[in-house]
């Protein structure tokens, strides 16, 4: 798990434009919270994938749509990233 954990913080480097954004239209105390926010939610989805892949079912579905996932969480995070740095307003 700590491996994972470390690699998905490492990979969020690439999205550090969004980040930046985010952290300046929230102010420093929204952004500290944001970051406290992502590492415990980070933490428990990490946890929580890693007992669910446990599961021969689970492991077996996910890698079948793992394709299609990744790509809806990414167009999703974007969208939230943006509405939340209001650039639309």
């Amino acid at each position: 798990v700590l491996s994972t954990y470390v690699m998905t913080l490492a990979r969020g480097g690439s999205n550090l434009a969004v980040w930046v954004a985010l952290f300046r239209a929230g102010g420093v105390g929204r952004s500290i919270l944001s970051i406290v926010v992502f590492f415990v939610g980070e933490l428990v989805l990490l946890v929580s994938a890693a007992r669910l892949a446990r599961l021969p079912r689970i492991l077996a579905w996910g890698t079948r749509h793992r394709s299609s996932l990744t790509a809806i969480a990414n167009v999703a995070l974007g969208v939230l990233s943006l509405l939340v740095a209001r650039t639309f307003t």
